[in-house]
């Protein structure tokens, strides 16, 4: 048991920095729920309730527009929380996603043109009353399918959870600015969370990962195939064993008087990132570790492959450095095989921080750059 400390490799390479929205452009709500999406000549991030458009073809990058979400989603002052985004280079085109309290939905945005500064249409799928927590998208060659956690209710602490459900909705509809586009649903039940991948290279299928809540000992791999309105099939086809994964503690950070170290909420073992790209299939997942040269639990950063061929675990790891938490990692391929790692980190003397790390093909890990 243990994390692996980072080790000498391929180092990692920031070639420009942008000042990225803060909390008062997102609505001053805490967390701030980054995410950020990059494609040709773009980079788009969203901060609760705003989105931010760069353009990047010509050198620097430039800001080019900022957009409330609520306009972006058209769904005015309702309360939206959880906003998610991405390229598709399938398609060429921007994709995004936010929950929905006020109408216990899930909504889609998608831009009309592969400029995300330009116009968007917006789509609703709805939760039969109930709240879609924690909303997750992903694309293959002929779906989007959104994920949520489905809880009777949004703003009660105690309210039950219903199970992961997906909305699989026809990709030419979406394109189309079709205004009721075909789609099905699936759950919710069976799986307590649910996680479609990002696509990064054609594929007929959408493949769908899931772990047990509170602590997992298998990863659930199911597949989505076919396209509303014809019918759509989705089945688990394995359930590879990975170490287990649990419920992480949670992560501390100094408080500006110098006083008791304030906590840092982790949540739980659920995926948060997965993308997939010819085969391999990558996923990552907050959990509990004792790093090398630690004597106790941290927050870690789970790191896993699946080959979607063989249906098996083709290797796993655990990130996290002594005497520190390790939080929120996010995770792409690049072009050299490597698979580039973002994360949040944090420990009773270093204020929260994102780092940036890269996994070799040969299993090393770069050290760390400090991003900001």
């Amino acid at each position: 048991e243990g994390a692996r400390r980072p080790a000498a490799a391929t180092g990692v390479t920031v070639t420009q920095t942008i000042a990225g929205l803060n909390q008062t452009d997102g609505g001053g709500l805490a967390p701030p729920d980054v995410q950020v999406a990059a494609g040709p000549g773009f980079v788009v991030e969203m901060v609760n309730l705003a989105a931010e458009v760069w353009q990047t073809s010509g050198g620097s990058p430039v800001p080019v527009s900022t957009t409330p979400l609520g306009t972006l989603f058209q769904s005015g002052t309702d309360d939206l929380t959880d906003p998610r985004v991405l390229y598709d280079a399938v398609s060429g085109r921007w994709f995004a996603s936010v929950s929905d309290l006020d109408a216990s939905a899930v909504l889609l945005a998608v831009s009309d043109t592969d400029d995300p500064s330009g116009s968007w249409h917006a789509f609703t799928f709805g939760a039969d009353g109930r709240c879609a927590d924690q909303p997750r998208l992903g694309t293959a060659d002929g779906v989007v399918v959104l994920a949520a956690d489905v809880f009777t209710e949004c703003r009660d602490r105690f309210s039950r959870n219903v199970g992961g459900e997906l909305w699989i909705v026809s990709k030419a509809d979406l394109l189309g600015g079709v205004d009721s586009p075909a789609f099905t649903t699936f759950g919710p039940g069976t799986f307590s969370s649910l996680t479609p991948v990002h696509s990064l290279s054609p594929t007929a299928t959408e493949y769908v990962v899931s772990v047990d809540a509170p602590a997992s000992t298998v990863v659930h791999l199911l597949e989505v195939n076919g396209i509303p309105p014809d019918p759509v099939d989705v089945h688990e086809v394995a359930a590879p064993s990975v170490s287990l994964l649990l419920t992480p503690p949670t992560a501390v950070e100094p408080t500006a008087d110098g006083g008791s170290a304030a906590d840092v909420a982790t949540n739980d073992d659920r995926i948060l990132d997965a993308v997939w790209e010819q085969g391999k299939l990558w996923f990552s997942a907050n959990t509990s570790c004792i790093p090398q040269g630690d004597t106790e639990r941290r927050a870690c950063a789970r790191l896993a492959e699946l080959s979607t061929t063989d249906r098996a675990l083709a290797w796993e790891t655990d990130l996290g450095f002594a005497g520190a938490y390790v939080f929120f990692p996010a995770i792409r391929p690049d072009a050299s095989g490597n698979l580039v790692v973002a994360f949040g980190r944090s420990s009773p003397t270093l204020a929260p921080e994102v780092a940036v790390t890269a996994r070799s093909p040969d299993g090393t890990i770069a050290p760390l750059f400090v991003v900001g």
